[in-house]
């Protein structure tokens, strides 16, 4: 990318109309923001479904409640980044830079408002990690993809990638940044825009105008400064100001940003703040502003010539063009010294050519009479009126926090009501919240609200800068501004006072008991009062900010200043912790390395009480409490924990520390167990399987439900809305539960159950002995599984396996199905083995048919498209389906599904790859995903889409691999369920009347050393234990 950018800027140089391109500067992390290269953007993304017209559908700015009802759009955008540390020069002098795809700022991400957005981040700084907050964005799905290291993750490793995934849950303007120390001082920083309804009417969106201070010192040194040891005060200053990265220094001729006008046109410019430290002034000389928006809450129109953004703040504005053709006028960015100390700098210009403008000409004119204000603040509370209103109602809960600058013994930190704050990057707070430990560090600055509807801060500024404060995870209410007269107003005793942060004044003894409030109590527009993510609080004065605790995670509430974070400024909210714990699913890679992560949710088993103090070598330390409850036979694994960390540089879904948990529960097992048990459930650590193996089990979630009886842990049925909102059962089985025991002596046709799909030479039941189906002649589909845990939607079987069917060991397996709101259903599948080596591949081996046979055409699947990005190759098998050890391409062949097709549109060609037994896939595909999402399970994998019915169903997995099977053994002979008699002659189960598809690894992968897969499917006592995770979610075809 570096090269593109230098290529690009040799062809701007080139053109003599490209107003100051040329000379002799060129900018290795040039972005395209601010030029000619830079398109205007559009109203909308329309490569999506549109219904009524617009991507969000019938939606808009004056009725609906954004923080509730977000569009479900089914469309992803996918992005790639590369993080690189480069020498870049954004106005001509020389410094260290930290760039996205080699550009500063980073490349524009845009999507429409409930689309989800995927970015693959790979760090390739050599010696820092990294992480990447999305600024202003609830993450209600996802509170763990906020991107904050210590809070929500680890920070992403050198030489690693990171894949995030995250909702557009609000629209507007905003930006990305790194959240890793100060590094987006150092340019790491970029643009979002999330296109949504608009309550007013413009002509030309010309996209995002970033005004940022600008440091000539790499952030490192920056920082390194600021934390000097007393008596040393160094605050940081910046050099210079830039728009969208560009901006020339001290006359010396470097590129500055220009934009194009068309007299008469209405244009709207989205203003961002990316600033370490610098309050910006951004106005247009001899022209007007009208402002729409504030963060991402749009408001009602007022008029302005100058715009106040404090650091993190973004406004769209329109601007009229009402100019002349000829015209040439300059845009201004400003940072007022008084509300932060600079080296110079303080302006930074753009360039506006009309139509028929000279562009080897700069602009002449001069700026309006507010171009250059001082104050800091931002505009009044009562000009700031959300379009949606929201009463904010009384709190719960009110705090009056109180902010100092003073030293703790060597430095000078910033203090909360006498609380600082300093992040632990390998244990993430929210990961220990989801473990049920509470108990944190003093450090951490972390405060639990509980289940209080709504909290109330009155924050009170007696020292001498100003905060730009910003919570993450939600739009704050605020209520009132105003001046704290005096610090006794705020301590109850005139007893001290905040360092000023510029000066080298004498520093004196801080408060350390109850505070005061300047707040009198009064709420401006109290019915529906402003909304934003950052809030500016002057020097000397007080905010009141009210939010409601609808989002549970864990939260930063903290100035905006790249500096004061660096030194300390955060208060750490706790929200629902309860619901953290025990409902809300985080990704098993969010802990890649940190101490401890949490399956979700974790499996209930039978143990007895133990302290376990050592794991087997290879993995990290952990020291594990295992706990017994009342009820033995739904005993629940718990556990606190302390580890030492070793960084790893592979991205892997399995997390060392929670399978070494799991690993250290199965070694008590082991130890306790005979080794030529035989009845499943024989050690006395577990109970027999008692009950009926055929009653169904039914979960339920919005827009799901699905029924599973123990008898092997099967799915019976699964019920989806089609695009008629009708309900339709999607899989293939039996009504009468008890035939699935008569389908195992006689048809044998596996609906619905676990299996294990490895195709070895041990043991044998297929082909005269040549192979194993499915596990052996009596397989995990055919054993009762004993139902450890059940609620309302999720259900937890466990199987004991005492070295059945001549596989070598004992097994222990723990297989967890949840039903989610989105709809979904997901399956987790833990296997640890005991004692003895052994081969594991457990897989779900589900018929499937979308078109719930509703019609003619939904009897077969043929009509129905596959969607497979990553199998780019196969596995080619023999006449009966052994694997050969020859690994093909699909590309150009009837098994190629990289590009989405109709399963019948090949079937009946002839075949080369082995495999199509009579024309019918039974093909295990190897899904080649990208290198930075491995074993990602966030990962689509496949999709498959019902025209009949419109359902479609989106696969993700960790697994490697999938075998595909389009029933061709099928004959015709076995009846649909009732609930799929949709025609007036009975329905019944033809050839290609399903597909079958197990997520799995490489199938007969311990036969073939050559590929280099033991590690996927032999588990040992001393490794970790294998785990299966699948996540199926459905929607309708648009």
């Amino acid at each position: 990318m570096v090269a593109v950018a230098n290529v690009a800027n040799a062809a701007l140089a080139a053109r003599a109309e490209t107003f100051t391109y040329g000379g002799p500067y060129t900018n290795n992390a040039w972005s395209p923001l601010g030029t000619p290269q830079h398109q205007p953007l559009p109203y909308y993304r329309t490569d999506n479904p549109m219904p009524q017209g617009r991507p969000w559908g019938g939606r808009d700015s004056w009725n609906t409640n954004y923080y509730t009802d977000t569009p479900n759009t089914g469309v992803t955008r996918y992005y790639d980044w590369n993080i690189t540390k480069l020498q870049c020069s954004p106005d001509g002098v020389e410094t260290t830079c930290l760039a996205v795809n080699g550009q500063v700022p980073g490349e524009l991400v845009t999507a429409n408002w409930g689309e989800w957005i995927q970015v693959n981040v790979c760090n390739a700084i050599p010696d820092e990690g990294t992480a990447i907050h999305w600024h202003g964005l609830l993450q209600k799905q996802t509170p763990y993809m906020d991107g904050v290291p210590g809070m929500t993750q680890c920070p992403i490793a050198p030489g690693t990638c990171f894949t995030y995934r995250f909702q557009a849950d609000l629209y507007g303007t905003t930006w990305y940044h790194s959240h890793y120390g100060s590094q987006y001082a150092s340019g790491l920083v970029g643009p979002l825009v999330i296109y949504g309804p608009n309550n007013t009417a413009y002509g030309e969106d010309l996209g995002p105008v970033m005004i940022s201070d600008w440091y000539h010192e790499y952030y490192e040194t920056v920082v390194d400064a600021l934390l000097q040891p007393l008596p040393a005060v160094n605050i940081p200053m910046s050099d210079n100001n830039l728009i969208n990265g560009k901006n020339s220094f001290n006359g010396n001729g470097a590129p500055m940003a220009s934009f194009n006008f068309t007299r008469g046109k209405t244009y709207r410019l989205r203003l961002i703040n990316p600033s370490a430290a610098a309050v910006q002034k951004f106005s247009i000389d001899g022209h007007t502003m009208t402002v729409i928006a504030n963060d991402f809450v749009e408001i009602e129109p007022y008029e302005t010539d100058h715009v106040t953004l404090a650091v993190g703040q973004r406004s769209d504005v329109l601007v009229k063009a009402t100019g002349n053709a000829t015209d040439a006028v300059w845009m201004r960015g400003y940072k007022p010294p008084p509300c932060w100390p600079t080296h110079g700098g303080d302006e930074v210009k753009a360039a506006i050519f009309y139509e028929n403008a000279d562009r080897t000409q700069a602009p002449t004119t001069s700026a309006g009479p507010n171009a250059y204000d001082q104050y800091c603040g931002n505009d009044p509370l009562s000009q700031t009126v959300p379009t949606y209103a929201i009463n904010p109602g009384e709190p719960s809960v009110i705090e009056i926090i109180p902010i100092e600058f003073r030293p703790n013994g060597t430095n000078l930190l910033w203090y909360l009501a006498n609380r600082t704050f300093r992040a632990d990057y390998n244990d993430p707070i929210l990961l220990e919240a989801k473990q049920g430990s509470l108990d944190f560090p003093y450090i951490e600055n972390v405060h639990n609200y509980g289940t209080n509807r709504s909290i109330r801060f009155v924050f009170e500024n007696t020292g001498a800068q100003p905060h730009p404060m910003h919570l993450h995870g939600h739009n704050i209410f605020v209520l009132q501004e105003g001046s704290c007269v005096d610090d006794e107003t705020v301590v109850g005793g005139n007893n001290g006072s905040s360092v000023p942060g510029h000066t080298n004044a004498t520093l004196v003894k801080m408060w350390d008991t109850g505070y005061g409030s300047c707040w009198d109590g009064s709420i401006t527009n109290a019915g529906n009062p402003q909304r934003r993510d950052v809030q500016m609080l002057l020097p000397g004065h007080y905010i009141v900010v009210q939010w409601n605790q609808d989002n549970p995670g864990v939260w930063p509430f903290h100035c905006h200043i790249a500096w004061h974070l660096s030194a300390g400024f955060v208060w750490t909210v706790l929200e629902q912790p309860d619901f953290v714990e025990n409902e809300m699913e985080i990704p098993q890679i969010m802990a890649q390395y940190a101490n401890t992560i949490l399956p979700s949710p974790l499996p209930e088993i039978d143990l007895r009480k133990i302290q376990v103090a050592a794991v087997p070598p290879g993995t990290v330390r952990l020291l594990c409490f295992l706990s017994l409850s009342v009820n033995i036979t739904t005993v629940k694994l718990s556990y606190s924990s302390r580890q030492d960390v070793r960084q790893s540089h592979r991205v892997t879904m399995l997390s060392t520390t929670t399978t070494t948990l799991l690993l250290a529960a199965a070694s008590l097992v082991a130890a306790q167990t005979p080794v030529n048990g035989s009845d499943n459930f024989s050690n006395p650590a577990f109970k027999a399987f008692t009950g009926d193996p055929f009653q169904k089990h039914t979960l339920t979630a919005n827009g799901i439900n699905a029924s599973f009886i123990p008898y092997g842990a099967r799915i019976t049925n699964l019920y989806v809305c089609d695009q008629n909102g009708t309900y339709q059962d999607v899989v293939v089985g039996y009504d009468n539960a008890t035939q699935y025991l008569i389908d195992s002596e006689t048809n044998h046709t596996y609906f619905g159950p676990i299996i294990d799909g490895q195709t070895s030479h041990i043991p044998n039941n297929e082909h005269g002995g040549l192979n194993p189906l499915h596990g052996g002649f009596v397989g995990y589909d055919q054993q009762n599984w004993t139902i450890a845990s059940q609620t309302g939607n999720s259900i937890t079987f466990v199987f004991y396996d005492q070295a059945q069917q001549g596989f070598p060991g004992d097994l222990l397996n723990v297989a967890t199905y949840t039903l989610t709101d989105e709809p979904a259903w997901i399956s987790r599948m833990v296997s640890i083995p005991l004692n003895e080596a052994t081969p594991v591949m457990l897989a779900n081996h589900v018929y499937w048919n979308l078109g719930a046979f509703v019609n003619k055409e939904a009897i077969t699947v043929l009509n129905d498209t596959l969607y497979m990005p990553y199998a780019d190759r196969i596995i080619e098998v023999d006449s009966i389906l052994i694997p050969t050890g020859q690994i093909n391409m699909t590309n150009g062949t009837a098994f190629d599904f990289t590009h989405g097709k109709q399963i019948g549109s090949d079937i009946f060609q002839p075949l080369s790859q082995g495999g199509l037994n009579g024309s019918s896939y039974d093909n295990a595909f190897i899904l080649d995903r990208p290198r930075y999402a491995m074993e990602d399970p966030a990962l689509e994998v496949l999709r498959l889409s019902s025209p009949s019915t419109g359902i479609q169903m989106s696969l993700q997995t960790n697994q490697q691999g999938l075998q595909i099977y389009t029933c061709g053994g099928q004959n015709g002979t076995i009846a649909v369920k009732a609930d799929q008699q949709h025609m007036a002659n009975t329905t019944y189960v033809e050839r290609y009347g399903c597909i079958v598809i197990e997520t799995q690894d490489w199938i007969d992968g311990i036969n073939q050393p050559q590929w280099g897969r033991d590690q996927y499917q032999i588990f040992t006592p001393t490794t970790e234990p294998a785990l299966n995770y699948a996540k199926y979610t459905f929607s309708t075809l648009k």
